[in-house]
């Protein structure tokens, strides 16, 4: 008897403090979109606090991914790069590919604004294996569209407008308008630079 109540109090605990990071997450994501960074940061760190007590390791994922996002964004790169790694190894541990994926292209794009070309293509590389494997049409039109950019920006224009042109068909089947969007603007690009 004394065992059971003493599991139902640590089941109850467990998941207040599942419930208030819940909650201090999508406070500090609301706050964030509403440029309140500093209390977006104190939601996040709060959030954090409680990261030996959840019961779901991928709750804590979305905590850190959410503030290297706001880091990011208040141009912290190389912290936001730190915690977006934290980040990716829980999603990698718990074996959620999707959220991996999208840990590595924004990584990617961390990479870009830290001007890391190559640790950048290996990741936007990794990522579409992975989306590939997963049959996230979406975001193998994101990977394939990445790739593109990165092979325009080099002057590979012909490569780049094979990998548009992949990025496009798997945009059109997944309907995601601002993958199209990014194929017709790249391709565009791509044939106006071969004279075309």
């Amino acid at each position: 008897e004394e065992l059971l109540q003493q599991a139902l109090v640590l089941n109850d605990r467990y998941r207040e403090v599942n419930t208030l990071v819940y909650i201090l997450n999508k406070s500090g994501r609301l706050n964030t979109l509403l440029g309140n960074l500093e209390k977006a940061d104190e939601n996040f760190q709060l959030a954090l606090e409680y990261k030996d007590e959840l019961a779901f390791p991928l709750m804590q994922a979305e905590v850190l991914y959410n503030l290297a996002q706001l880091e990011q964004q208040q141009g912290q790169l190389t912290k936001a790069l730190a915690v977006h790694k934290d980040a990716l190894a829980i999603y990698r541990q718990q074996g959620d590919r999707k959220n991996e994926a999208r840990s590595l292209s924004v990584i990617d794009q961390l990479y870009k604004d830290m001007e890391n070309r190559e640790r950048m293509l290996a990741n936007h590389e990794a990522a579409l294996e992975i989306r590939q494997l997963i049959r996230d049409k979406g975001g193998i039109a994101e990977s394939f569209n990445n790739l593109g950019i990165m092979a325009y920006d080099s002057g590979d224009y012909r490569k780049a407008q094979a990998l548009l042109d992949s990025g496009l068909l798997y945009a059109q089947e997944a309907h995601v308008q601002e993958e199209i969007r990014r194929s017709y603007e790249y391709l565009s690009q791509c044939h106006e630079a071969m004279g075309n």
